[in-house]
């Protein structure tokens, strides 16, 4: 249990603490990005009003006929925006006639009508083309394209550090947790241990009083003769002694302490077995068993733990199931997995899950009392085995006129 508990802890924490480094280095490249792409959008919208007031400024001066002044109104010193920008001029067909890269000598003339080109022909006013971004304004027909890949290098850039330096974050989280796991999970650890020795100790403590008892019992019966109370009185120290046997199972198949000894299991003779001792206990509480077990089904597991698991299931299938109920019992093999399910009939039960049936004392008012005996801890071992083996179970009505306990063994 410890085990499983650190393995927990791990995960738990890893993963919260993942999902806050994403939250946060998602939002700083969104923060990012819509910056890069505000600061992109007003170089446009520059080169494009200085090219509209450029292009007014020309008309007004061949109007006037001064030839000569025709460069008034474009900056004699350009910006980096004209640096990285071109514009273009497009007729009345769609078609774009002329480009004017005088401050973006590094693209040819020819690519620069192709970018135009393919700017226009996307039918919308701003946008991307490759690593430019354009704006295209049909009633003046002009279209401006900004160089924009350094900006864009610059996002992509700044989400593969964020990427790495997320998976550092990971790493070191888990580095961190690992090393301050001991002391914070110290508490649970020690008060789990006290548990175990208090169960050790109680056990060990009701073995004396529990044979005085008995053998109290049997004197009183060999000078009295035997009585409903003598019959109780042993059958209340058989359900005592049973109740600290198993919670003594528990307790060692928490901790991990018997290592099971696995080897190749024949699960179908392990059940068959199991099912010939059962059968004359059914005869006797008037109330049928049904089987159907496929033949030569193997498991890497421990024999008599699986035994055990069996006995618990079938007991618990006969003690709980209503009155002339039947009990049905199978194993067959699905792909990768070998499947056991014990079901029985019962009078009313709530549909769906029911796994809390494998909490340590768990009862229920209405199926689950004393009156049938036992005390809540068996299917506890049951799915202490199971986990042992790798495997899963589960409890489940789908009729709530039955309950169902399945049973998955994965093969290796």
């Amino acid at each position: 249990m410890i085990k499983q508990l650190k393995k927990r802890f791990v995960l738990v924490t890893t993963i919260s603490i993942s999902l806050i480094l994403l939250i946060l280095l998602g939002a700083i490249n969104t923060i990012n990005y819509q910056n890069t792409m505000t600061k992109i959008d007003n170089d446009l919208i520059f080169v494009v009003e200085s090219s509209a007031a450029a292009e007014k400024t020309r008309d007004a001066l061949i109007q006037t006929e001064h030839p000569r002044e025709l460069e008034i109104g474009i900056p004699d010193d350009p910006s980096r925006n004209f640096a990285r920008a071109f514009t273009a001029s497009v007729d009345n067909n769609g078609e774009v006639t002329t480009v004017d890269t005088t401050y973006y000598s590094i693209l040819e003339d020819e690519d620069a009508l192709d970018l135009a080109q393919a700017a226009v022909d996307t039918g919308t006013s701003e946008g991307f083309i490759e690593d430019y971004k354009y704006s295209y304004d049909e009633a003046t027909h002009q279209v401006a394209l900004l160089d924009c890949s350094i900006e864009l290098q610059s996002i992509e850039n700044f989400l593969i550090i964020s990427i790495f330096a997320f998976l550092g974050g990971i790493v070191l989280v888990v580095v961190l947790v690992l090393l301050m796991m001991g002391t914070a999970i110290k508490p649970i650890v020690e008060s789990y241990e006290k548990q175990k020795q208090f169960i050790t100790d109680v056990s060990h403590e009701l073995k004396t009083p529990l044979t005085i008892i008995e053998t109290n019992t049997e004197l009183t019966e060999m000078e009295n003769g035997e009585s409903r109370w003598t019959k109780n009185s042993h059958k209340q120290v058989k359900r005592l002694q049973k109740l600290t046997n198993d919670l003594v199972t528990l307790t060692r198949m928490d901790e991990e302490q018997e290592k099971l000894m696995m080897t190749q299991v024949n699960i179908s003779e392990v059940a068959n077995d199991v099912i010939m001792g059962y059968e004359p206990l059914c005869v006797a509480v008037n109330k049928t068993l049904k089987t159907d077990i496929a033949e030569e089904l193997r498991i890497k597991g421990n024999r008599d733990s699986i035994e055990k698991l069996i006995s618990i299931l079938l007991d618990n299938a006969i003690k709980y199931a209503n009155d002339q109920g039947t009990i049905e019992m199978t194993l067959k093999k699905t792909g990768k997995k070998n499947i056991l399910t014990v079901s029985n009939t019962v009078d009313e039960i709530e549909q769906g899950n029911h796994n809390e049936y494998f909490e340590r004392f768990y009862r229920s008012d209405k199926s689950r009392n004393s009156e049938r005996g036992g005390h809540g801890i068996g299917l506890s071992i049951a799915k202490a085995i199971v986990y042992q083996h790798k495997g899963k179970i589960k409890a489940e009505s789908k009729d709530g006129k039955s309950l169902k306990i399945e049973v998955i063994f994965y093969l290796v």
